[in-house]
């Protein structure tokens, strides 16, 4: 009943297979996997606009995704494109419509045994509890999700211990989060997860800033934009410099910081126009205005 109601939900991006019965198989079969190529580039496209923090445009097209799935009875894409949307009506702080698609993709696990989806919903599950209940409560989730992960290889392993990491990170349990930190570069490592390399070093930055280790936390960005540069993650570059001109106001190199504000301003501008106020505010009022700080405890 829950997928019929999220289905239906967002029945307006849905592009129905109609009968085909007289159609030969090869056709059929082509038809399928148009339907499911067409669904996982909504996703990736998706992942680009959440990656701008652009939440209700992922949304729009997490529920194109979703729906093509949904047209072939495609389980593992509809999972995936309700996990994500999930994650998109949390950050718009829609957090009763985030559970209703978490629930919705729970339930479609029942019908398939697959271990990186269950622990794809179990991170999401993670992550909700972060948001909306408490960092102890999705440490307790998390451990739950790390006991299915025995020899698992996926990106998902160390999406497990980087959702622990924020949430020790929450209690100012620094010395836990750069543990659980650890844990997932070195799975990321192994399996040479370029994006996920990507994304452990920015967190392992900010952990270590936050520890008053900011040489450290310094180097540990670099190797953020080293990754997020080999794979040409855009928004996680912007990202990945603004944290860098953060992280050397921080620590009184305001050359530095100047320099990155710069370079972070220069990629949003170049790519999307639109430039976090914040960052032109900081560019316009100079450095050691306290409106960053204000901003975010995350360094």
């Amino acid at each position: 009943m829950k997928i019929i109601k999220i289905f239906l939900s967002i029945l307006v991006f849905s592009i129905i297979l109609g009968s085909c019965s007289s159609i030969p198989k090869e056709e059929r079969l082509a038809a399928v996997n148009e339907k499911k190529e067409q669904s996982a580039l909504f996703l990736s496209q998706g992942h680009n606009e959440y990656g701008w923090k652009n939440y209700e445009s992922s949304m729009t097209l997490y529920k194109s995704s979703f729906s093509l799935a949904a047209s072939v009875d495609w389980g593992e894409g509809m999972i995936r494109s309700l996990v994500h949307l999930s994650r998109s009506a949390d950050r718009i702080g829609e957090s009763d419509k985030s559970l209703e698609y978490m629930d919705a993709a729970e339930e479609l696990l029942k019908d398939i045994d697959n271990t990186t989806l269950l622990i794809l919903v179990g991170n999401r599950k993670s992550e909700w509890l972060l948001f909306n209940e408490s960092p102890q409560k999705a440490i307790e989730q998390s451990e739950v999700v790390i006991a299915l992960i025995d020899s698992e290889k996926s990106e998902e392993v160390g999406e497990s211990w980087r959702i622990q990491a924020a949430a020790y990170k929450r209690m100012k349990n620094y010395e836990k989060a750069l543990e659980s930190i650890e844990n997932a570069l070195s799975l990321d490592e192994e399996q040479h997860y370029v994006a996920e390399l990507a994304s452990d070093y920015y967190i392992r930055g900010s952990i270590l800033s936050l520890s008053g280790r900011e040489a450290d936390a310094i180097d540990s960005m670099y190797l953020a934009l080293q990754k997020d540069k080999f794979i040409e993650n855009t928004p996680a570059i912007a990202q990945d410099l603004y944290a860098l001109a953060l992280i050397y106001e921080k620590s009184g190199q305001n050359e530095n910081a100047n320099h990155y504000f710069q370079r972070s301003y220069l990629v949003y501008k170049g790519v999307r126009e639109e430039v976090p106020p914040v960052l032109v505010e900081k560019l316009k009022n100079g450095l050691n205005s306290p409106l960053l700080f204000q901003e975010t405890d995350i360094f």
